[in-house]
């Protein structure tokens, strides 16, 4: 700021004009022109630093600790002469770099000046700035007009470089070897993915249902469920068996549960938790070398949990199915958690983490486009705005973020483009993408796959919110919403075929995914 006098407020006007703490804390400052904080700066001159609070004066920093009692003396007399006119700042500790003076090498103090550039959607900060270095040993001037010397200063990665070494032990000799992941293996790796993420994601959403189901029928109204009604066909378009929830079968609504039981427990139908929770316990045990023992034990537990699963009954006490749900859910998260702490990051893990996200990018659009399609009442409407967030698991940060009741302009952003959230489609695209790009390509040129997502990334990063927020007068239904989502849902279907035909072509050995190893010529 040209006006120094301003950094004594900065705290409090961030506090008044955008209700939050500064994010960077600013250094301590004591404008003069306040009776208090006169008091203060002449009470500790001697360890302060003096400075005009008008920076086009020409004025000098002061330390008070460099200056002698009788310079002291003059300081004071000169600040209550106009104290408006002086600012004090406590002295901060600057970080050295290694810097080339007379011809050898010596730590120089040094600051870094970050600049902002102002776009429409907020300032942008730059990937560098400017490095001012002290122009004497322990000296912290930094002003170009005392000698200083200033240097551009670029980041070049948020990331420090990582040098791999391999340790040779005396009396042994590494080889570099090629072998193969067999298609059949990768294939099982990538659908034990999409497996476990469609029993997670069912899991989740009609544990999140049955909670508005209990809710509704412990404190709500007869006359106040069209949210449940949303709820439940959103479920049926999500798990995708008959019988469904649907207008037509109106009786479905007021007695839910032995859907919702058939949903959970019938292994027969393609698409039941259950029947997802053997699929995915299939094509475990098909790459069973793989896994280790920790791994295994929570397998187990999870096929536990499923025979349990496909004993619930529609007359079951709701409270006991919502329970094992829990479990499960639990246990899933375990087994995600296993995976991304113990496997290595070869081809096997990228083809699991690029099934799961397919997956779960998929289930994510479709919750949003059944909850999201016509314009409800408002209080229906913050029913709905609230279980989408949940299902992201983003409702504590929306609160924490903007403080305010729901609005569909704000839910939306964050679901579709805050990149802080792990499920919002933004996110999830970029991890799909780098996961993809892991993996052994045919052309240093981008694959169908990874064009695929680009596309779709793109999409979804060119949303402009307000617009997708509003209805169409006539049909009062998110037209727009509906029309990215379903071109988005489209193009990350094509990444799943692209992905199987590239990768999971049985016949043909070039296909096979190879993975580098390390052979020992002399066992220890």
């Amino acid at each position: 700021m040209e006006n120094t006098a301003f950094n004594a407020f900065l705290p409090s006007l961030c506090r008044h004009l955008l209700r939050e703490e500064l994010l960077l804390p600013s250094v301590a400052t004591w404008w003069c022109g306040q009776p208090r904080e006169l008091q203060n700066t002449l009470d500790n001159l001697h360890r302060l630093i003096i400075k005009k609070a008008n920076r086009k004066q020409v004025f000098r920093s002061v330390y008070g600790k460099e200056l002698s009692k009788e310079q002291l003396q003059q300081l004071r007399a000169q600040i209550l002469k106009n104290p408006t006119e002086y600012v004090a700042q406590e002295e901060v500790s600057f970080s050295t770099t290694p810097a080339f003076v007379d011809d050898r090498i010596e730590p120089r103090y040094a600051a870094i000046r970050a600049f902002l550039t102002a776009t429409p959607n907020g300032y942008q900060v730059m990937e560098g700035g400017l490095t001012r270095s002290s122009a004497q040993k322990d000296k912290f001037t930094f002003s170009n007009q005392y000698g200083s010397v200033s240097k551009d200063t670029w980041i070049v990665s948020d990331e420090a470089e990582v040098i791999r070494e391999r340790i040779k032990l005396p009396g042994t000799s590494y080889q570099q070897s090629q072998t193969s992941l067999p298609s059949r293996s990768a294939e099982n790796l990538y659908w034990a993915a999409r497996y476990s993420e469609r029993s997670m994601t069912a899991t989740t959403f009609l544990m999140i249902t049955m909670n508005a189901l209990n809710f509704q029928r412990n404190f709500g109204t007869q006359n106040k469920t069209q949210h449940i009604d949303i709820l439940l066909k959103a479920l049926s378009s999500l798990i995708k068996i008959e019988p469904r929830f649907s207008d037509k079968n109106k009786a479905d609504f007021k007695n839910p549960y032995p859907i919702i039981a058939d949903s959970i427990s019938n292994a027969a139908k393609i698409g039941t938790i259950t029947s997802s929770i053997q699929s995915f316990m299939r094509a475990m045990i098909a790459v069973r070398e793989r896994w280790n023992n920790v791994t295994w034990r929570t397998i187990d537990v999870i096929e536990t949990i499923n025979e349990k699963l496909q004993q619930i009954r529609p007359d079951q006490n709701p409270n006991d199915i919502h329970n094992t749900l829990t479990n499960l859910q639990n246990k899933l998260f375990t087994f995600y958690g296993i995976v991304s702490e113990s496997i290595p990051r070869n081809n096997g893990y990228y083809l699991f983490e690029s099934g799961k996200l397919i997956e779960r990018i998929l289930s994510k659009i479709t919750i949003i486009k059944s909850i999201f399609s016509i314009k409800t009442e408002q209080f229906i409407e913050n029913e709905l705005m609230e279980v989408v967030l949940m299902n992201h698991f983003a409702l504590s940060h929306y609160r924490a973020t903007y403080k305010t009741n729901f609005e569909m302009e704000y839910v939306l952003d964050m679901i579709l483009l805050d990149k802080q959230i792990p499920a919002s489609l933004a996110y999830l695209l970029d991890s799909l993408d780098h996961s993809l790009s892991q993996l052994p390509q045919s052309s240093a040129r981008l694959s169908k796959s990874r064009k695929a997502i680009l596309e779709a990334s793109t999409q979804i990063k060119l949303i402009d919110v307000s617009e997708i927020a509003a209805v169409e007068t006539s049909s009062q239904a998110y037209e727009k919403l509906d029309a990215v989502l379903s071109n988005v849902y489209s193009l990350i279907l094509s990444v799943s075929d692209y992905t199987t035909s590239q990768y999971f072509n049985h016949t043909a050995p070039q296909h096979s995914i190879t993975e580098t190893i390390i052979d020992l010529e002399n066992e220890l």
